[in-house]
């Protein structure tokens, strides 16, 4: 039977007879091979265009055949990936997991307290300094709030500073306490202020100070609280740390007393908060101020019984 006669008997068969025994039996042995060789499966991932391309295509890269005998590709989604190049389906990357690049075969992990700013990003951001990863597979960031702080760079969650303890900057990973009588305006004040002396703080705590009462004072500069100078005791002045003593013939009219002047024998204050003195000498009351080491003086004629009651 000669070429001509094999291609008339083939063509009256359907494709799906041409390779059955009874279409194949008649024709020669010599155009069956030649037919068995064209028509040899494509290799896996290959694929026909069309039912009698003679020939195979390779899917590219990333593009996969939906089943085996599937005629096109398909592409996968963003951030899915073949586990092996001849994957017939896709798989998404696990959450916080990406793809280095769009064709990339696996995904790989970010690093810890690294994220992705969306789930297809193909890389990983840092977490600014402060910021953290509410857990590892958080997608974005989120600032301790103010006066929390992080342990170490890689702390998932925010510490509280203790109280009366501070942060040096926003970004202090720790807190240091402020020094005793020292004290934050308010929680979250970043640094300490000294208190004014002879101001006090109540407690250790105290958010400000207080001041003492007045001739009340401090034994030392942190003393929490104040103690009244003994009678006839004074403060030199207003901030005086401690109390000095009147020598004899020296007087307080009364515990509030400012302030004592080496006064001559039996001169005395007019009133409590009188700075200076005013003499008796002879039944005369000679008041004075000193003002630029002159005497300013007035007199009057009274007794000494008089003077004294």
């Amino acid at each position: 039977m000669d070429k001509s006669e094999n291609r008339r008997r083939l063509s009256s068969c359907s494709i799906k007879e041409r390779i059955s025994l009874p279409c194949t039996e008649t024709l020669s042995r010599s155009w069956l091979m030649h037919f068995k060789i064209d028509s040899s499966a494509c290799s896996f991932d290959n694929f026909q265009a069309n039912v009698v391309e003679l020939n195979c295509s390779a899917c590219s890269f990333n593009n996969f055949q939906l089943n085996v005998v599937e005629l096109n590709c398909s592409a996968c989604s963003f951030n899915n990936f073949q586990l092996n190049v001849v994957e017939l389906n896709c798989s998404a990357c696990s959450f916080n997991n990406f793809q280095l690049n769009v064709v990339e075969l696996n995904c790989s992990a970010c690093s810890f307290n690294k994220f992705q700013l969306n789930v297809v990003e193909l890389n990983c951001s840092a977490c600014s300094f402060n910021n953290f990863q509410a857990n590892v597979v958080e997608l974005n960031c989120s600032a301790c709030s103010f006066n929390n702080f992080q342990l170490n760079v890689v702390e998932l969650n925010c510490s509280a500073s203790s109280f009366n303890n501070f942060q040096l900057n926003v970004v202090e990973l720790n807190c240091s306490a402020c020094s005793f009588n020292n004290f934050q305006l308010n929680v979250v004040e970043l640094n300490c202020s000294a208190c004014s002396f002879n101001i006090f703080q109540l407690n250790v705590v105290e958010l400000n100070c207080s001041a003492c009462s007045f001739n009340n004072f401090q034994l030392n500069v942190v003393e929490l609280n104040c103690s009244a100078c003994y009678f006839n005791n004074f403060q030199l002045y207003v901030v005086e740390l401690n109390c000095s003593a009147r020598s004899f013939y020296y007087f307080q009219l009364n515990v509030v007393e400012l302030n004592c002047s080496a006064r001559s024998f039996d001169n005395f204050q007019l009133n409590v908060v009188e700075l200076n003195c005013a003499a008796f000498d002879n039944c005369i009351l000679v008041s004075f101020i000193i003002a630029e080491g002159s005497l300013f003086c007035t007199s009057a004629s009274v007794s000494d019984e008089e003077l004294v009651s």
